[in-house]
C-alpha cells in the first residue's frame, strides 16, 4: 500500500483514476503520453537519460499540472505540496517515546502506523532503526525525511548499513546560504563548506 502511494515504476500506471497524465499537452511533446514510467523491458530513463536514474518516480508530487491553472515544463502540478503527515506526528511521537524509554509505548505507535499502511507484523531489529525505516517508508520523496533521518543521530551509520552510501563528514548538514551571512556577518559556515 505504501509503495503504490509513494513510487510508481516500469508498467505500473498511476493511481489515481482522474490523472490522465497521458493526456497533458507537455507530456505528449515531452514524453510521448506516457502514463508510467516506461516497461520493464525499456524503463523511463529521466530527462537527463542517465544510467541508474531508470525505473522509478516519486509518484506523491507526479500530479495533474493543469491544477490550479499551472502547465509548467514538467509533470507536477500547482497544488498545494504537504509538508507534515500525520503518519509523520506518530513516528515522532514514537521516536520520542523511545528517546524516553518507553519502549512498549514506541512500539505501539509504530504498530499502528504500520497496521494503518496494512503491515500486520512488526520488523526484527534494533527499534531505531525500525523506527528511521517507517520514516523512509512512510514519508519516502517529502521534504522532512532527511531532517527526521538527522535528528535521530543514527542518520550516517543507518544509510551506510541499509545502502552502503558513506556520508562525508559534515555533509549531513547543508551549507548555510551566503544571503544569510551577507545579513548576518556574525554566522559561521557549516566546518564542511568552509
Amino acid at each position: 500500500m505504501r509503495k503504490r502511494a509513494s513510487v510508481i515504476g516500469p508498467g505500473d500506471e498511476h493511481p489515481d483514476p482522474l490523472i490522465k497524465i497521458p493526456e497533458y499537452p507537455k507530456v505528449k511533446s515531452n514524453y510521448g503520453g506516457i502514463n508510467t514510467v516506461g516497461t520493464i523491458s525499456k524503463p523511463w530513463m529521466g530527462a537527463d537519460g542517465l544510467p541508474g536514474r531508470q525505473g522509478y518516480y516519486n509518484v506523491k508530487t507526479w500530479r495533474n499540472p493543469n491544477t490550479n491553472g499551472w502547465g509548467g515544463p514538467n509533470i507536477f502540478s500547482g497544488a498545494n505540496i504537504i509538508l507534515m503527515r500525520y503518519a509523520e506526528v506518530r513516528l515522532s511521537l514514537a521516536e520520542a517515546y523511545f528517546r524516553a524509554g518507553n519502549i512498549a509505548k514506541s512500539t505501539e505507535v509504530i504498530k499502528e502506523v504500520r497496521l494503518r499502511a496494512g503491515l500486520r507484523t512488526m520488523p526484527s531489529g534494533a527499534l531505531i532503526d525500525i523506527i528511521m525505516s517507517e520514516y523512509r517508508h512512510e514519508l519516502s520523496g517529502e521534504f522532512s525525511l532527511w531532517g527526521l533521518l538527522r535528528r535521530t543521530g543514527e542518520h550516517v551509520r543507518y544509510v551506510k548499513e541499509k545502502y552502503n552510501v558513506t556520508i562525508p563528514t559534515g555533509k549531513d548538514l547543508m551549507p548555510i546560504p551566503q544571503v544569510q551571512r551577507d545579513l548576518n556577518p556574525n554566522l559561521e559556515q557549516n566546518e564542511a563548506y568552509k
